[in-house]
């Protein structure tokens, strides 16, 4: 009851002055549009596994191993659980653990310094390598995917996907720019 008890000019002060914060402080969305893009990106790998085939691939499991702790990876996770898929699993990696049950390696833009490491190492394995990385493919990764304005940009080495023994689906290599590098 003490405010009713404040002049009203003071009152209308205080209304004001809280407007203006309201107003004037910015309200972080980043972290919305973030997430947004994870899930996103999530979807885009897991409708992605449908579309390649890895020769050397028996039990027709596919271990997607996410480089660092990556915000791709809960979303990814709940994907394949929704999906009640026993087809795929996501697995966290750091850089320098093993990754030799790995199918798929992921390495998020967030980790580009560590690209070059996690591209030998896949290599050795022969694993498809993913990355929202500008010039990834390029580089020697084998799809380099960006997103941007809310649609995604494909680029597909050929040339290393060859040399790892994954095929992908014509469909999906007609919409994708090709590069083919040489090592």
């Amino acid at each position: 009851m003490a405010f009713l008890n404040i002049p009203q000019i003071y009152k209308k002060v205080v209304v004001v002055a809280l407007m203006l914060i309201i107003v004037i402080v910015p309200i972080d969305t980043s972290a919305k549009r973030v997430t947004s893009e994870h899930k996103y990106m999530a979807k885009f790998l897991y409708n992605f596994m449908s579309h390649v085939h890895f020769s050397d691939n028996q039990a027709n499991k596919i271990n997607i191993c996410i480089i660092g702790d990556n915000a791709i990876t809960p979303h990814l996770s709940h994907l394949v659980r929704r999906q009640d898929s026993n087809l795929i699993s996501v697995l966290p990696k750091y850089i320098d653990d093993n990754l030799n049950n790995c199918h798929v390696v992921y390495i998020d833009e967030v980790f580009k310094e560590n690209e070059a490491r996690a591209l030998l190492k896949a290599r050795n394995n022969k694993v498809l390598t993913i990355g929202n990385i500008k010039g990834f493919a390029n580089r020697g990764g084998i799809v380099e995917f960006l997103l941007r304005k809310n649609k995604v940009e494909l680029k597909i080495n050929v040339s290393q996907m060859s040399r790892n023994k994954i095929s992908i689906s014509d469909t999906l290599l007609s919409i994708s720019d090709t590069i083919n590098t040489t090592e």
